[in-house]
């Protein structure tokens, strides 16, 4: 891990001062563009207007960690949206995933302390060998846990609990006694995504990854109250995350029929 980190900071050098102020505005200019297009209601449409400026962004100006971090990020979201079902479609998705990978390790070698090229770079790998099922991805998880203390490090509850939620996805994929072998017991990682929304109860997502933990855990009336609570509550009740939290929001109601089998609000 150690290594890496140095091999892509000492990497950082060659990408330094490449692009001129007049690139850099130009870049600059696309950037905040593509964070006004994608920071709305983060549809897959929005992505699909945010990723080629942002793409454009990283020509113009390839030390522009902030355009490869938020690209990095953009590529996960997008290949995250589209269909697993077929082979196929997993190599459409691992596609996507291998680019974000690229694209956090740029931006974390222009700036190792751009905390969401580092997550998203990570989140990529993990979504990319998840792609290959739980079993053949073990081999990921003490890398992964090393990256996330690395994220706990460079910024403590990092995007309203960011590693925290990395955990639930991993214990609603795998077997409840695997959690337990790896050091997270499944009652640890739903009592950390519960703090994280103690902590900030604005913030929808969290509710959307506390639902499916809880159903896991076959608690769950307590699962669809979460679900309720992401869908009913007000997105514009923290403005800095409306648009994540309105697509918390459709997020949830796809939850809720894959877990119940119904449309909400049918239990």
């Amino acid at each position: 891990m150690l290594c890496a980190i140095l091999i892509l900071t000492t990497a950082s050098a060659a990408w330094a001062d490449t692009c001129s102020d007049q690139a850099r505005a130009e870049a600059d200019q696309l950037y905040e563009q593509a964070m006004s297009t994608y920071l709305v209601d983060r549809t897959m449409a929005d992505m699909k207007r945010a990723i080629p400026q942002l793409e454009r962004a990283t020509k113009l100006c390839p030390n522009h960690d902030q355009a490869w971090a938020l690209l990095c990020e953009l590529y996960w979201q997008y290949g995250d949206a589209l269909p697993r079902k077929t082979s196929e479609q997993k190599k459409v998705r691992i596609g996507w995933f291998e680019k974000g990978i690229a694209a956090g390790e740029r931006g974390y070698a222009v700036n190792p302390q751009n905390v969401q090229a580092f997550f998203f770079k990570a989140t990529n790998e993990s979504a990319a060998a998840d792609m290959h099922g739980w079993s053949s991805s073990m081999w990921m998880l003490p890398k992964m846990r090393e990256y996330m203390e690395q994220v706990e490090k460079m910024e403590p509850n990092y995007l309203y609990g960011g590693k925290d939620r990395f955990w639930c996805e991993v214990l609603v994929r795998v077997p409840l006694w695997l959690s337990n072998r790896m050091g997270y017991p499944p009652e640890e990682v739903a009592a950390k995504i519960d703090g994280q929304i103690a902590r900030e109860p604005r913030y929808l997502v969290n509710y959307n990854y506390a639902g499916r933990v809880f159903y896991k855990l076959d608690q769950h009336d307590r699962a669809l109250n979460y679900l309720t609570k992401a869908i009913e509550d007000d997105p514009d009740a923290l403005p800095s995350q409306a648009g994540v939290n309105r697509m918390a929001q459709r997020n949830a109601r796809v939850t809720w029929l894959n877990l119940t089998g119904k449309p909400y609000p049918q239990r």
